[in-house]
């Protein structure tokens, strides 16, 4: 028996047809968006004019002193002006709120800064103090952006060891607990930094461990052997490492930080003996030494 097909929770689309018309009834919500649009002079009328933005002087007032916003019925969108950006995908993850909010003020602080370091340029009469002005100002801008690398690599360090951990947990779950919380007690703050170890211009490049002075050699040994285990992570899960490859990194240190300042209230074993005995009465009273704990060794 022939039956009409039924349609309703069909979800594949209609097939073109050879003769495009009207199509039965009016979808009423299509007309009621439409109007509401057009109401709110979004979207121009049969008879009327494109739609228009804002004034560039509405704009410049409103900007100048954050006061009479555009309102919902003074904004006009140009819908035939191209989109910018249209491939960029929305990321819940990167773009929320709170992140979104962090980075514009960020960006905000450096824009206060380099605006006020610029006005104090543009202060001196004299033109030779406003160049020493830019050097001392490029001087400490090169400095922050150091300093920036730095924490930025040892916090990389950091998280790098701390995986290696969770992926040989299951080898020795006591031993492996134990680095845990020492790695944990020194935070990035016990991590060592980096210093290109490469001459300028050559390849490739490698960067040089730097040192710090109040941490022991059993606690750095502790931290190399731990590294010893990062390409293990690689082939034990057949993967490879995916992105920009890492410079290849030379263990061993030529110098010690001159700007560490040394973690208190760590275990005594974990300090660097002849650096704690050089250090004043009211230094040692500062760091607050606690009693020793156990240092496991780590076969590499």
């Amino acid at each position: 028996e022939d039956t009409e097909p039924d349609y309703e929770d069909d979800l594949t689309p209609s097939p073109r047809r050879k003769h495009p018309g009207k199509r039965g009834a009016m979808n009423h919500l299509h007309n009621s968006f439409r109007k509401y649009l057009r109401d709110k002079r979004l979207l121009n009328s049969k008879n009327g004019s494109l739609p228009q933005s804002p004034s560039s002087q509405m704009v410049q007032a409103f900007n100048r002193d954050n006061e009479s916003p555009p309102r919902l019925d003074n904004i006009a969108i140009d819908w035939n002006d191209s989109l910018s950006y249209a491939s960029v995908i929305f990321d819940e993850d990167t773009m929320n709120l709170d992140d979104l909010r962090v980075l514009c003020i960020d960006k905000l602080r450096r824009t206060h800064q380099a605006h006020r370091d610029h006005s104090k340029i543009e202060g001196f009469a004299n033109s030779q103090e406003r160049e020493n002005a830019t050097c001392e100002f490029a001087s400490r801008s090169s400095r922050r952006q150091r300093l920036d690398r730095l924490n930025t690599r040892r916090h990389g360090t950091l998280e790098r060891r701390r995986k290696i951990i969770e992926q040989n947990h299951h080898r020795n779950p006591q031993t492996w607990d134990t680095i845990r919380r020492i790695i944990n007690r020194l935070d990035a703050d016990g991590m060592s930094g980096d210093e290109t170890e490469t001459p300028l211009g050559a390849n490739p490049k490698k960067v040089r461990r730097v040192a710090l002075p109040w941490i022991s050699p059993e606690i750095t040994g502790l931290l190399h052997a731990v590294e010893s285990y990062a390409p293990a992570i690689y082939e034990e899960n057949m993967s490879v490492p995916v992105g920009n490859a890492s410079l290849p990194r030379l263990m061993e240190a030529k110098r010690t930080s001159q700007n560490s300042i040394a973690i208190a209230r760590l275990p005594r074993n974990w300090y660097d003996g002849n650096w704690y005995k050089v250090n004043s009465s009211s230094a040692k009273a500062l760091l607050g030494v606690r009693k020793d704990f156990e240092i496991p060794f780590l076969v590499r």
